[in-house]
């Protein structure tokens, strides 16, 4: 089921974690979310959701026959559900896919760079604005406007490490890439760019600085 598939008419649906979907009709929603109660995450759910279902079927299906227990829009939906199932997603495709779906299974594990973790509770003079968002591969980031001695720069933020995209080497070249590469910087454009590794708590955090302009001169676009 990709990000912007639409819940068909008279279902339901819950997310199931790695990449796996369930869709649950309107009329046994309400029994359904009461047998899975005590999920508190996705896995959780998927650990629950078979026995939930399976129960509300037998109950459905008592006294009828077989034939009688599966509607043509019902059997339609479990040969969707079979070949989604039989997709094979790589470990990347069924992360990102998480991802996408709310639910991040690198949360305990992932660094989040805020002001007051690299500056403290002191924001330090000549600060215009700052910012705190992750790239597009869901690394923390924080980025922070600000002016000295007639020069105006921005300074990027960001762990050295995190659980789903590993390293990222000290190199100014790689370290410039990187940043174009997530819309960052301009591609076309010289960067003046000063790299220092900080450690706070014990976590090692990037600060890129660009210089984008000085006095009148314009050297280049950072955005935040």
């Amino acid at each position: 089921m990709g990000e912007n598939a639409k819940i068909p008419n008279g279902w339901n649906y819950e997310y199931l974690g790695s990449g796996n979907h369930l869709l649950i009709r309107n009329d046994a929603f309400e029994d359904f979310k009461g047998k899975t109660k005590d999920a508190e995450y996705p896995e959780d759910m998927y650990m629950l959701w078979f026995n939930a279902a399976w129960d509300i079927i037998q109950q459905h299906n008592m006294g009828k026959l077989p034939i009688e227990t599966k509607t043509p829009a019902e059997l339609a939906l479990l040969c969707d559900s079979a070949l989604h199932s039989a997709k094979a997603l790589s470990e990347e495709e069924r992360i990102i896919d998480d991802l996408e779906h709310g639910y991040d299974p690198f949360e305990d594990e992932r660094v989040i760079i805020t002001a007051e973790l690299v500056h403290g509770n002191d924001m330090p003079d000549g600060t215009i604005e700052t910012n705190e968002e992750c790239f597009s591969d869901y690394r923390s980031y924080m980025s922070e406007l600000w002016y000295w001695e007639h020069t105006t720069l921005v300074t990027y933020y960001f762990p050295v490490d995190d659980p789903l995209t590993g390293h990222i080497p000290n190199d100014n070249k790689f370290i410039e890439s990187y940043l174009i590469f997530h819309g960052k910087l301009s591609e076309n454009e010289e960067h003046h760019m000063e790299t220092m590794i900080l450690n706070r708590n014990s976590i090692d955090i990037y600060s890129v600085t660009i210089t984008i302009a000085c006095e009148d001169d314009e050297y280049c676009e950072a955005r935040l």
